[in-house]
């Protein structure tokens, strides 16, 4: 018999045994993963590859999968790999069909899955059942993680917690760092998003983990030829308080080549730089953007311009501070 001539509620009883993944296979997979913010779980993203494939055998694959799958109990499997209408639709069903309160951990569970994802609308829907943005979840850092100004947004006004930690996989050096939600943002250069959690009252002071070290923020996107406009923010949004105070003229900013980083207090074996210019890091990256920023608010001395001249390492940055150099000596 042809799948064709099969009765229409064998057809979904079938679709229905392919469609509900195993979610338990998840949570193994994520015990097993050494780093499960990495990269997608193998086994999980071709359990779902070889349920899609069945629409081979089926004509109405797209009206059954509608059907089938969103009535399955693998939602945290769909919010995983699902397109977002097909989320909600599977939202909805023990949202709507459940007698009881959704317990707390699922709804954590689901809402982690759904920032992930950047499905604004299936975390709206979530958040009305829950009281708060949980805590000890780093929603925030998903959020920036997955790139999401409406995911940031939406959890700003619920009340998220914006100095909260939460680990972030970095690709340049296979870790997990630990940083705030601002931390993140400024990794990822995303001025957009910078600018959104400066204006809700992230603390422009916090340290971003970068490479076994601890950078200030301006010091990052020196370091790293970051966008001279996040430097702007935050100067824009800063009390310039000590850490920033020491910058800007002193005697001694270029004159470190013996100094060695000091080891952080807070967290171990992670090394700070609070003495090092943003601009001598600049020049040393060739991160132009970053130190022109630095130039255009930083009243940096004409010998100290001169010292950067000649450790600059490509003509845009030499231009850029011999211009830099005349208007100091006009300046007098």
């Amino acid at each position: 018999m042809s799948w064709k001539m099969l009765p229409r509620e064998l057809q979904l009883m079938v679709l229905r045994e392919l469609s509900d993944l195993d979610i338990n296979a998840l949570q193994k997979s994520h015990e097993k993963n050494e780093h499960p913010t990495g990269p997608v779980i193998p086994n999980m993203l071709t359990a779902w590859k070889e349920t899609v494939n069945y629409r081979l055998v089926c004509t109405r694959w797209n009206l059954d999968l509608q059907l089938v799958i969103p009535k399955s109990d693998s939602i945290l499997t769909l919010l995983k790999f699902g397109p977002q209408e097909m989320c909600l639709d599977g939202l909805r069903r023990p949202i709507r069909t459940t007698p009881t309160e959704i317990p707390t951990s699922v709804l954590r569970r689901l809402l982690l899955f759904a920032t992930q994802r950047n499905f604004v609308k299936c975390m709206e829907l979530i958040l009305q059942q829950m009281k708060d943005v949980p805590r000890n979840l780093s929603i925030l850092v998903s959020a920036v993680e997955a790139r999401s100004l409406a995911a940031v947004k939406l959890l700003i006004a619920q009340g998220a917690d914006l100095e909260e930690f939460g680990p972030s996989w970095n690709d340049d050096t296979d870790t997990l760092d630990m940083n705030t939600a601002l931390g993140r943002a400024i990794q990822l250069d995303d001025v957009a998003i910078t600018r959104e959690l400066l204006e809700a009252g992230a603390n422009p002071s916090t340290w971003i983990e970068w490479w076994g070290m601890q950078l200030d923020p301006m010091q990052h996107v020196a370091k790293n030829d970051g966008d001279g406009s996040i430097i702007h923010l935050l100067v824009e949004y800063t009390v310039r308080d000590p850490v920033y105070e020491k910058y800007g003229g002193r005697d001694d900013w270029l004159d470190n080549e013996d100094e060695e980083a000091s080891e952080s207090g807070t967290e171990p074996g992670a090394l700070r730089f609070p003495d090092w210019h943003p601009l001598e890091l600049a020049v040393d990256s060739d991160s132009v953007s970053a130190a022109e920023a630095l130039l255009g608010y930083d009243n940096i001395r004409l010998l100290d311009i001169a010292r950067a001249h000649k450790e600059a390492q490509s003509d845009d940055m030499r231009q850029l501070l011999q211009s830099y150099m005349k208007r100091a000596i006009a300046r007098g």
